[in-house]
């Protein structure tokens, strides 16, 4: 058995030992109450993180990301439904990317 089989079976009975230890407890853990409230923001985080990555460092021009930018704040001020928001920020992007609506 080669070496990268052997840490895919490791890393796969490590990941199945941690899940099911947690099933197998009689009483539920729950986190501290700073915790509970710090993990809250963890999605918003995460997605910050996300967008500030693929907006800055992504491969696409810059002026369609910008224009998706706005375009997915104009709809999240205007309607506050997430769903819309992302629909249009993406549709708004990949209409300008087919375009080659580039204005430089």
């Amino acid at each position: 058995m080669s070496g990268f089989w052997l840490a895919l079976l490791l890393a796969a009975g490590g990941t199945m030992a941690l899940r099911s230890f947690a099933l197998s407890l009689k009483k539920p853990l729950s986190p501290p109450p700073k915790v509970a409230d710090a993990m809250n923001y963890v999605p918003v985080s995460v997605l910050a993180a996300l967008v500030f990555h693929e907006f800055f460092l992504g491969g696409a021009a810059l002026f369609p990301r910008l224009a998706a930018a706005l375009a997915a704040l104009a709809l999240a001020l205007a309607f506050g439904r997430d769903l819309l928001t992302i629909a249009g920020g993406l549709l708004v992007f990949w209409l300008l990317d087919v375009l080659g609506a580039a204005p430089f």
